[in-house]
C-alpha cells in the first residue's frame, strides 16, 4: 500500500504523517442553469520537522479559495 505524501512548502520537507482527512466544496462553472460544487477530500499532514500542521495543495484550487481557477 503506498502512503499519501504532501511537500510542506514553508520548511520544504516531504510528509507522510497523515493527521486527518477533510471534505473541501469547490464551487465550479455552471453547466446550463445549474450550479456545480465539487466535494473534494483534502488531507492534512503534520511536518516532522516543525511539527505544525499543513494541507495538501489542491491543482485545481488556489490556496484557501473554494472555487476553481478556470
Amino acid at each position: 500500500m503506498d502512503k499519501k505524501t504532501a511537500l510542506y512548502l514553508r520548511c520544504g520537507q516531504k510528509s507522510h504523517r497523515l493527521h486527518q482527512n477533510q471534505r473541501h466544496l469547490v464551487k465550479d462553472l455552471p453547466i446550463g442553469n445549474r450550479e456545480v460544487v465539487l466535494s473534494v477530500n483534502r488531507s492534512r499532514f503534520k511536518c516532522k520537522n516543525c511539527l505544525k500542521l499543513f494541507s495538501e495543495i489542491l491543482a485545481l484550487v488556489l490556496d484557501n479559495k473554494s472555487f476553481t481557477h478556470r
